[in-house]
Order: structure tokens, then C-alpha cells, then sequence
């Protein structure tokens, strides 16, 4: 075969026909296997929930604020409103209704706070009784334990040990909201006597001057 490749020019001629033809064969084949389509995906499980879309992350910025009434303030600091004004002579807890009564019908209040048990006390307690009903005077009578029931009145002048005696001057003075004044200890008829006219003095005060 050898030979007669070499000395045989049509051999040779057809010999190289047939690597022509197995080229074009090869370059037919290799292009058909390029143009060949891509597989196609397999097709989705039947029964899947579809994805949930997603849901976008929280921004820093805050929440707008709910609208606020104009009419209200809104000062944190500011006080909450109360029923009552702490300026208001009213009862409630601290101040009983008896002494609102008195200081409004115009009456010099005289409250004294006394131990159950002392001598000086059960005197100064004595003492002070011949004063109630006498020119415009009310007086109110309590232990030490129950100087809770009169806190609005005792705080006012820090009340700190007894016996004490409290008296507020009258309307006619004070206006609608009573001034008071406290002393304590043992105090004889004249000197519980003199407190009370000076609460209830409407001139004018004098200075006294050293000659």
C-alpha cells in the first residue's frame, strides 16, 4: 500500500480525496453539535408556595408623632392640670372641713397640737379652751398622732414638735386664702390672749425706732 502511494499518482490523488471528505465530515459534525440548543430547565415542583416578596428593612428615621391637640400643652415639665388650685382654701385630705367653714364664716382659728399625756400640755390645752367661741374665735383640739388630718395647715409653717398652737388670721385680713403663724411650748392666758389679738389686728404696722 505503501508503494503504491509513492509511485501511483492516482492512488495518491484518491488518498487524499478521502481525507478531504473525512475533514468536511468532522467540520459538519463539530458545528451541528454547536448549534444544538441549550437544555431546558427542569420544570418547577407542582404544590410550592410561591416566594414571598421581600420586605424592605426598617429605616432609621423615627415615626412621624400622632397629632397633639394645639389647645393642650405639651411641655413635659409643665405641671399636670388639677382640679383644685393649690392656692384654693378648700377641704380634701389635710385640711378638714370644719376649719374651712370657720376661717369663711370670718372666725379667728386657733388649731392646737398637744401629746396625750404632759404637763405642760394638759395646761396649755386648758388654757386655750376658755378662748373658743369667745370674739370670733374657733378652736380645734388634736393629738400629735393625728396631725395628719391637718398637714396642709401644719406644713405650711413646719410644725416640728408640740405642743404647738396655730393661728390663722381671719378673712377679713387674710383674704380668701389665710395666713398663719405657730408658736410653741407653755403660754399663759395673756400671752394666748395677745397672740390671738394680734392675729386678728387690721392697722398698720409700726416700726418701732430706738430714741
Amino acid at each position: 500500500m505503501r508503494e503504491a502511494l509513492n509511485k501511483n499518482p492516482l492512488v495518491q490523488i484518491g488518498f487524499i480525496a478521502l481525507l478531504g471528505v473525512g475533514v468536511v465530515f468532522l467540520l459538519m459534525t463539530n458545528l451541528k453539535q454547536e448549534k444544538k440548543p441549550p437544555p431546558e430547565p427542569p420544570p418547577p415542583l407542582t404544590g410550592a408556595a410561591p416566594a414571598a416578596p421581600a420586605t424592605p428593612a426598617p429605616s432609621d428615621s423615627a415615626a412621624p408623632a400622632a397629632p397633639t391637640d394645639p389647645a393642650v400643652p405639651t411641655d413635659p415639665a409643665a405641671p399636670a392640670p388639677t382640679d383644685t388650685p393649690a392656692t384654693e382654701f378648700v377641704p380634701g385630705p389635710g385640711l378638714p372641713g370644719k376649719v374651712v367653714t370657720a376661717y369663711a364664716k370670718g372666725d379667728i382659728v386657733v388649731i392646737l397640737i398637744s401629746r396625750k399625756e404632759g404637763i405642760d400640755d394638759d395646761v396649755m390645752r386648758s388654757t386655750v379652751k376658755t378662748f373658743d367661741g369667745k370674739d370670733g374665735v374657733t378652736l380645734f383640739d388634736t393629738l400629735a398622732r393625728d396631725i395628719a388630718d391637718y398637714s396642709r395647715v401644719t406644713q405650711g409653717v413646719d410644725v416640728d414638735r408640740v405642743p404647738a398652737m396655730i393661728i390663722l388670721s381671719p378673712r377679713k385680713v387674710s383674704g380668701d386664702v389665710p395666713t398663719a403663724a405657730v408658736s410653741y411650748g407653755f403660754r399663759g392666758p395673756k400671752s394666748v390672749e395677745q397672740a390671738i389679738a394680734d392675729a386678728g389686728f387690721e392697722g398698720e404696722a409700726i416700726p418701732y425706732f430706738p430714741q
